[in-house]
């Protein structure tokens, strides 16, 4: 191996054997797999369940924020006086976004075992951008205890020392490198890939292959030929197969064929999936292995996922980046701290957000309103809404407070009721602007707008769900009724509303469905914006 590295590391040396399997290698043919199929970068890419996980991970931890904080006693508040802070947040160089890099770097620390990015500096030591290298050019040595980082351009070499090195890296025998993930999985991506390649090839030579055509007479030799070059032109490939075969000369057609299913190919390629699942850390089903799966099993794997997965790398970034851009003293005081936003892993989730809201905001609160509505992108009330609020069950016997100092708690409710109602009224407004959106575009065409209605409202029940079920949740831990049946009650409504408006004269219909459009959010934020307390 240490022949094949000097080899790799001059391939511009006229002594070097361009005919030899390590120059295959150098040259990133890939070095061979147990089933015969070279893998290297890139060939691996082609296999699908190597590409999927490749990207899963890394687009899951690319896409949550990394911001920079400051810590503020027992709290923390983003530091965006921070140099690293816009690097990490938005753009670490001049032609990536924070997302891009991300996800470039976690995609060679998973592939590669190592993913590497140079931290340009100005004269104070302050981070001015993040470049990321290749990982095959960068090797890590110990000097002297000292531990250098040596860059290969051509050949050129320099070196950098570790503080000049943002270094993800997983997991490695000596702490200085992670181990290269697709040298070791090669065999698993090797077998995969000559599967498909298998049975593509089994698709391009027909539906029965393994033909034999058998005759008792004897053929000559060039008309040997010509039979099968005839035979393998008519019925060769899937627009060919099961085409009907004329036969003379006393010719019988034999087919010797084995279905995928005889050859286990089926079987062979979920464990396939399953073998690089192993090697990335993911459940299968994330890689498309088809098993059915329960919903308490599947719901289990997805928190395995981020559990087991993906929370290791978002701890490895955040210590990297504690430890090559933040500066001594920062690091000593521990005032300054990266972190990765990870609720924002329940962006596409609205019953794991409502859930998740109603357990901040109820019983023992640890959330105000205005931090869920800063949550949610939307903008804070103030007043009480931006105060944290006692639990709503403190009265003790006969509802009787305690401690005459909980005496308050009444008027804080009260003023609780309106900060929501707020909410919800603004809420009920998006949600209601939103479907007259739809309504008026779908009133230019008056013959098809009553089917139009049922459509509109069922493509936009997940849409209408999300604005308003943060904000129904709460009015339902105040008293009032289940956001479900708000917003089931909305939907309903509305359609009926839409479906009477119709009964007008076509000329009539883009008229009438304006006029709606423009009172539905007043009418929906004042009808549920009131409910008995």
């Amino acid at each position: 191996m240490d022949e094949i590295a000097e080899l790799r590391a001059t391939p511009e040396n006229p002594s070097f054997d361009l005919n030899s399997p390590e120059a295959l290698d150098a040259l990133e043919a890939g070095a061979p797999s147990a089933s015969g199929i070279r893998v290297n970068s890139k060939s691996a890419l082609t296999y699908s369940p190597w590409w999927r996980g490749i990207n899963l991970i890394s687009q899951s931890l690319s896409k949550l924020p990394l911001f920079v904080y400051k810590r503020n006693g027992e709290g923390k508040d983003r530091f965006p006086q921070h140099p690293a802070y816009s690097l990490l947040r938005y753009q670490p160089n001049e032609y990536q976004t924070a997302l891009i890099f991300q996800q470039q770097l976690q995609g060679h620390a998973l592939s590669k075992g190592n993913g590497y990015a140079y931290i340009e500096m100005d004269g104070d030591g302050n981070p001015l951008a993040l470049l990321p290298m290749d990982p095959d050019t960068v090797t890590v040595v110990r000097v002297n205890g000292v531990v250098w980082y040596v860059i290969r351009t051509g050949v050129y070499e320099s070196k950098l020392d570790t503080s000049q090195v943002l270094h993800i890296r997983g997991l490695g025998w000596d702490g200085l490198v992670g181990y290269n993930v697709l040298e070791l999985a090669r065999d698993t991506i090797g077998l995969g890939i000559g599967q498909t390649r298998y049975t593509a090839k089994t698709l391009s030579q027909g539906g029965r292959p393994g033909m034999i055509l058998e005759t008792p007479n004897t053929i000559p030799p060039a008309d040997r030929q010509y039979l099968r070059d005839t035979w393998e032109k008519m019925h060769s490939g899937i627009d060919n197969a099961h085409r009907t075969a004329i036969l003379d000369r006393g010719l019988k057609a034999n087919a010797i064929s084995f279905s995928n299913d005889d050859q286990q190919l089926i079987e062979q390629r979920k464990f396939q999936i399953i073998d690089v699942a192993n090697f990335l850390g993911i459940p299968p089903h994330k890689l498309g292995g088809g098993e059915r799966t329960s919903y308490a099993s599947l719901e289990q794997e997805n928190t395995a996922f981020l559990d087991d997965c993906l929370d290791f790398w978002l701890c490895n970034w955040e210590y990297e980046c504690r430890s090559k851009l933040l500066t001594e003293k920062e690091k000593q005081s521990d005032t300054v701290v990266a972190e990765f936003m990870r609720n924002a892993l329940m962006r596409a989730d609205s019953t794991a957000r409502g859930n998740y809201y109603r357990a901040a905001l109820g019983g023992h609160p640890w959330a105000t309103v205005d931090e869920v509505r800063g949550m949610e992108n939307l903008n804070p009330l103030g007043g009480i809404a931006a105060e944290l609020q006692p639990p709503a069950n403190m009265g003790g016997q006969n509802n009787q407070p305690e401690d005459p100092a909980a005496s308050n708690v009444k008027p804080k409710r009260d003023a609780m009721i309106g900060t929501v109602r707020k909410a919800v009224e603004d809420a009920a407004k998006r949600a209601a602007k939103r479907i007259g959106v739809h309504a008026i575009k779908a009133a230019t065409t008056p013959r098809k707008f009553i089917a139009s209605v049922e459509e509109l409202i069922e493509a936009n029940a997940d849409a209408m769900t999300d604005i308003m079920e943060p904000a129904l949740d709460l009015r339902h831990q105040l008293g009032g009724p289940e956001a479900v049946e708000s917003i089931a009650e909305m939907r309903s409504m509305m359609k009926a509303q839409l479906i009477e408006a119709a009964n007008v004269p076509a000329k009539r219909l883009a008229e009438v469905v304006q006029k709606w459009a423009d009172d539905a959010p007043e009418y929906w934020a004042n009808k549920l914006g009131e409910w008995d307390k």
